[in-house]
């Protein structure tokens, strides 16, 4: 394939993309690009929205590659999340009026202190989902031949530019655009390739798991892959947003479920390739994604440069909206802590490039796969957040103490057990000790205020 071409292409369909960004409506002043309607259709493709792209595309085939149709499970585990939502966790949100769950803590919990570290958690762990799309980057750049990190640096910088002179612009109006163009392709592909396919191809090579003999599937990642992602979107309110202006609740329901069984239809794509290039004896060096190897045998330079596009513009916009994303998350959280902080623009494009620049040296810092670095975004979230907040949602008489055990012995567990592996699932041991960790803050705040009131009484009484 003319690696020149690809890459010339690439550029003008970027361009392309962000002319119509530019001269589209005013950039929104939030981190969400997801344009609220009531249809049936748009709710479905806003759920699928922040996950049908060129991360899940390439992470998904590369998992099913090392691991079979168990590449699966990460997709399965997004799934359950929208059903979960749909199921009542998103009218649940949206029931609590407030602009983001991390402010829970402040009003469930009545602590600044806490929402405070809450929210760095919670930017940490969107810029765990943004390193992770830079790592897809990285493999598609890999994955067409270029193994120098000194073009794969300037082409991440290039999109930091794109993101700081506007690239959030409008993108509520493209990214169905870009989701159809996705769609349209790799199902073309897809449905090609599997026509010239012999009938028996399903029942002896894609369910066929014997030649995936060394994967290291075990319960802790599979647990991690099916619980992780689902625990994550029924606490985040930029996925449940979709839902919250649908009244009807079999309405939601029916959004989830299909948005459910679309996400898991066309994952098999990824995992088609990915298997097919397992069964070519396809040799894919660590840390590059076999789906462009596997598309140049199946097919054409015309096909691949066509796939190749498309993975390109989903990655563009998804660094593009987390960039933006942590940048104003960030900047909020400066103007609550510094009153006099300015309203200004400059702050908000400084920091995005700070944010974008680490996240790019961090890639260098890591040997982990796309998908590996969301699903340990979604395990420092969730470890952490997930007991407090989710008993926020039930719970009126809250502990300060509480979310601070929580939030602590989480966090100890998530370091612990990603240092020193366990025999069993650090996961649901960390979940475990945050639950305990709960209930003992709990049990310590509501001892010491009985010491000091009863030291009281005694001061009075003498």
């Amino acid at each position: 394939m003319n690696v020149a071409v690809c890459i010339s292409a690439a550029l003008i369909a970027s361009l392309v993309y962000g002319i119509f960004n530019v001269l589209s409506a005013k950039k929104q002043q939030t981190t969400t690009y997801i344009k609220k309607s009531v249809s049936f259709m748009s709710i479905v493709f806003a759920l699928i929205a922040l996950e049908l792209g060129g991360s899940m595309m390439l992470g998904t085939c590369q998992e099913a590659y090392s691991s079979g149709i168990y590449g699966l499970l990460y997709v399965l585990g997004i799934s359950i999340g929208f059903l979960l939502l749909g199921l009542g966790f998103a009218s649940k949100m949206e029931a609590m009026h407030v602009e983001s769950t991390i402010d829970l803590f402040e009003i469930k919990y009545k602590s600044p202190l806490i929402r405070t570290c809450a929210s760095v958690l919670s930017i940490i762990t969107v810029w765990g989902l943004l390193m992770g799309q830079i790592i897809a980057t990285k493999s598609l750049i890999h994955a067409l031949g270029i193994n120098s990190d000194l073009i794969f640096i300037i082409v991440s910088l290039c999109i930091v530019v794109y993101a700081l002179l506007g690239g959030l612009s409008g993108a509520g109006l493209t990214y169905r655009a870009q989701l159809i163009y996705t769609i349209i392709v790799f199902g073309g592909i897809f449905g090609f390739c599997l026509l010239k396919e012999p009938p028996s191809f399903i029942g002896n090579v894609f369910l066929n798991q014997s030649i995936f003999t060394e994967s290291s599937l075990s319960f802790s990642s599979i647990f991690a892959s099916l619980v992780m992602p689902a625990l994550y979107y029924i606490t985040d309110q930029e996925f449940a947003k979709p839902l919250f202006n649908i009244k009807n609740k079999a309405t939601a329901a029916a959004s989830a479920v299909g948005a459910s069984m679309f996400m898991l239809i066309f994952s098999l794509v990824p995992i088609y390739f990915g298997i097919k290039a397992k069964t070519l004896n396809l040799t894919i060096a660590e840390g590059v994604s076999p789906l462009i190897p596997v598309l140049k045998i199946l097919t054409n330079d015309g096909v691949v440069i066509l796939a190749v596009l498309g993975m390109a513009a989903a990655l563009i916009a998804m660094i593009d909206y987390y960039l933006w994303s942590i940048s104003l998350s960030i900047t909020y959280e400066m103007r609550l802590a510094i009153k006099d902080l300015p309203e200004n623009s400059l702050i908000d494009k400084i920091i995005l490039v700070l944010v974008g620049i680490v996240a790019i040296i961090g890639t260098f810092c890591t040997t982990s796969s796309a998908i590996q670095i969301l699903l340990y975004s979604y395990e420092l979230y969730d470890c952490c957040l997930i007991v407090p907040l989710l008993m926020s949602y039930f719970q009126t008489d809250l502990k300060k103490g509480a979310a601070i055990g929580a939030i602590l012995t989480g966090l100890i567990s998530f370091i612990i057990f990603n240092i020193f592996p366990m025999p069993f699932s650090g996961q649901i041991a960390s979940f475990s000790l945050s639950f305990l960790g709960f209930y003992i803050g709990g049990w310590i705040e509501t001892s010491i205020r009985k010491f000091q009131d009863l030291k009281r009484s005694r001061t009075c009484s003498v």
